[in-house]
């Protein structure tokens, strides 16, 4: 059986002494990705990501990038049924300060662009992360 799924998040970002970080998080699966998460009734994604965001690491946006959300695409087996994951990640740089949801999150961490890449779980945050040093310059 084949089942769609789709998701919202944000890619946190963050000045630090001059440098730009990023935040991954530790996901209670056990994989390094950004927080994201799934839609409530009639939420709208941006809402959906920025909600999300809140509820896992306690941080809000504070400047949006002006620029499309970045889509992450992957498959991945579940009780017997194959599911095609679609994630719209929103940039932004967050404030607030950094409190972990247990339930879904063991950790998180600032990490510079190159520390972000080697952190990572799965080649699509990685490529995610080289899309937003795109964005960037």
């Amino acid at each position: 059986m084949q089942k769609n799924d789709q998701a919202f998040g944000v890619i946190p970002l963050r000045q630090n002494h001059g440098k730009i970080e990023l935040l991954l998080v530790h996901h209670q699966k056990g994989h390094w990705a950004f927080p994201k998460g799934h839609a409530e009734k009639n939420e709208m994604p941006l809402e959906t990501a920025t909600r999300e965001l809140a509820e896992e690491v306690h941080l809000e946006v504070s400047k949006l990038l002006d620029t499309p959300p970045l889509i992450e695409h992957y498959t991945f087996n579940e009780n017997q049924t194959t599911i095609n994951k679609e994630v719209h990640y929103f940039i932004a740089f967050v404030t607030g300060d950094l409190v972990c949801q247990k339930e879904e999150i063991r950790e998180a961490k600032w990490c510079t662009f190159d520390q972000a890449k080697k952190q990572a779980t799965f080649s699509e945050t990685r490529s995610l992360v080289d899309q937003v040093i795109e964005k960037l310059s």
